[in-house]
């Protein structure tokens, strides 16, 4: 069974998380050009176009849950300090502010406010979640995932996530 949705705007999903469906499932986190020039040598392989909007594939995921998934990419929870500092803060929010040219892991609503803007979302219904994941990663290369990635930034992502969680370590021992 695979019921596959529209892309939604995340802004979109955040006001009616609640009809999103409790089911198991794959999704796919996109950005558009605007929000892409926020990145520092970020470089999708692939994008879409949706309504005249260029849109670049950043981010696939796979849940038991993806309402509860898709809302805890949101920053509907787990995004507090401790949840930083215990690492976790969910893979695609750590790696958006990790690639982000100026955002910091203390500007979480930041973060929500950039995503509402300039990201999109697909999801996909399957009782195959983790099989469909494994073969969607096999398929694309996606620059901001960190498990199963082919992306020859893969490595700078995980150091520029390693980075930012320093510094913002260093910067709550210092306050």
């Amino acid at each position: 069974m695979l019921v596959e949705s529209d892309i939604f705007k995340c802004s979109d999903i955040r006001k009616l998380i609640d009809s999103v469906p409790r089911c198991s499932g794959v999704y796919k986190v996109y950005v558009d050009d605007t929000g892409l020039k926020n990145f520092s040598d970020m470089q999708p392989m692939e994008h879409i176009f949706i309504d005249d909007k260029k849109l670049y594939l950043l981010y696939i995921g796979t849940s038991k849950d993806i309402q509860n998934r898709l809302a805890w990419h949101l920053g509907f929870f787990n995004i507090a300090h401790k949840n930083i500092l215990n690492s976790t803060l969910s893979t695609l929010r750590f790696s958006l502010i990790a690639s982000h040219k100026v955002l910091e892991l203390d500007q979480q609503k930041e973060l929500n406010d950039f995503m509402d803007e300039y990201m999109y979302i697909q999801y996909d219904c399957t009782l195959e979640a983790n099989d469909k994941e494994l073969k969607l990663l096999n398929t694309h290369i996606t620059p901001l995932n960190i498990k199963n990635n082919s992306h020859p930034k893969k490595y700078q992502l995980i150091e520029q996530r390693r980075s930012k969680k320093q510094k913002y370590i260093t910067k709550i021992n210092y306050i």
